[in-house]
């Protein structure tokens, strides 16, 4: 990796962190305090992470955009972040249903991978020459 995809992916990290955690705070209040199957939690919660992921993102992070209107770049960021939350949601329902880990632990992990997934699909497809 070059030196600048270096400092992006630490930056991603950082905002990654900071959504997740918004994201896991929301997941566990609708889940627990709410009453709310903790799927539909776990992708209200995720689009609330995505939208702020996508303005730090768009802000902070990466100079270079393909897509240089920002609705179109936005659109292709959401059909991204759905395949983040279809893998997030098999990674939830496989870790949680099939394997019998606490929810919040699932979430954890299956987090930690789509992490990965979300910074190199939008590096490579949106902020790459």
């Amino acid at each position: 990796m070059r030196k600048k995809s270096i400092k992006e992916f630490v930056q991603y990290a950082v905002v990654g962190g900071t959504c997740t955690l918004i994201d896991f705070v929301t997941l566990y209040l609708l889940t627990t305090l709410g009453g709310v199957h903790y799927l539909i939690s776990s992708s209200i919660s995720f689009c609330i992470g995505v939208i702020l992921n996508w303005i730090l993102c768009t802000y902070w992070i990466f100079d270079f955009h393909k897509v240089q209107r920002q609705a179109t770049e936005f659109m292709y960021y959401v059909i991204i972040s759905l395949v983040g939350l279809a893998l997030n949601a098999f990674l939830m329902w496989l870790f949680t249903d099939a394997f019998g880990i606490w929810f919040m632990a699932s979430k954890l992990i299956a987090a930690g991978i789509t992490l990965f997934y979300n910074f190199f699909a939008r590096k490579i497809l949106l902020h790459s020459k």
